[in-house]
């Protein structure tokens, strides 16, 4: 369990994007996939692969959230279609042209293929390992947002909270120091 909590802190903060939105997706691929032998390291792989990707597509933190909750949700069901596989098309396109490339499908006709119910998570898996290296390349030539950078931070404070039981004080003064802070910019 530490193992795989250090695994999904990791790749959220690699990624920077919410730690929570990456363990809910990270949990649901396991359930989904679990019946085909994915270790965790390849599990996080793909799950890495998925938040760049949703980065390159320009999708902003709340929309990237939305976004891989819809994508684990189909996930989760073995089916990516209806309103997850809509959320997903619309928040983030750059995965959704992954999946439509792997299968030789313009996007029109992956709209109906998933609506049919054939854009399973074995096909979504398979065409997300296969991409892997091309979205790791587009998302090393993004330039981290502000937005970005305070998701990493907050993800770190998640992570110190959870490992320190003497930590209340401590958050609610940071807290605190930060509301004062930024009410005083100017």
């Amino acid at each position: 369990v530490a193992d795989t909590m250090e695994r999904v802190f990791d790749v959220a903060n690699r990624t920077r994007t919410n730690v929570e939105a990456t363990a809910t997706l990270y949990y649901r691929l396991q359930r989904s996939m679990a019946h085909t032998g994915i270790t965790g390291q390849e599990l996080a792989r793909v799950t890495e692969t998925i938040n760049k990707a949703m980065i390159v597509s320009g999708a902003t933190a709340h929309e990237t959230s939305a976004a891989l909750l819809q994508f684990s949700q189909g996930m989760a069901s073995g089916v990516l279609r209806g309103d997850e596989f809509r959320s997903v098309a619309e928040q983030a396109p750059r995965l959704t042209q992954i999946i439509a490339n792997h299968l030789g499908l313009t996007i029109g006709k992956l709209r109906e293929f998933a609506y049919a119910g054939k854009l399973t998570a074995d096909v979504v898996m398979e065409a997300l390992s296969g991409a892997a290296n091309t979205i790791d390349q587009e998302f090393n030539r993004t330039i981290p947002t502000f937005d970005q950078n305070l998701t990493i931070a907050k993800n770190n404070l998640i992570k110190f909270m959870g490992e320190s039981s003497k930590t209340q004080g401590a958050v609610r003064t940071l807290g605190d120091a930060l509301v004062g802070l930024s009410t005083n910019l100017d």
